[in-house]
């Protein structure tokens, strides 16, 4: 089992260390390097990706701010928004295109 961290911020690398979660690999753009089952991915990343990290058996633990601040980029600016680490399963849905989701039929 490993612990991916993808972040870019410092803030987020620095409560990951203060939490003193063993991080084994930090990167800054997700480029899938191959989990494995039972790894175990932070960050903020796309559902998409969530989706397909679930389905390979990987654990998904998104990092949220409680306000949405995009400006937070140290440990100060993302503990003051409210930073948290929150699980995620997803499984991608069936595609349905949006009018038909609304019962519009096209």
């Amino acid at each position: 089992m490993a612990f991916w961290l993808v972040s870019r911020y410092s803030g987020e690398q620095n409560w990951i260390e203060l939490d003193r979660m063993p991080c084994d690999s930090t990167l800054v753009d997700w480029l899938d390097p191959g989990v494995t089952p039972g790894d175990i991915v932070l960050g903020a990343l796309p559902m998409p990706v969530v989706a397909q990290l679930n389905l390979m058996g990987g654990h998904v633990v998104q990092l949220a701010l409680a306000e949405a601040d995009g400006a937070a980029q140290n440990l100060a600016q993302m503990a003051a928004a409210g930073l948290t680490a929150v699980c995620y399963k997803a499984a991608p849905a069936e595609r349905v295109s949006f009018l038909e989701r609304l019962g519009i039929n096209s």
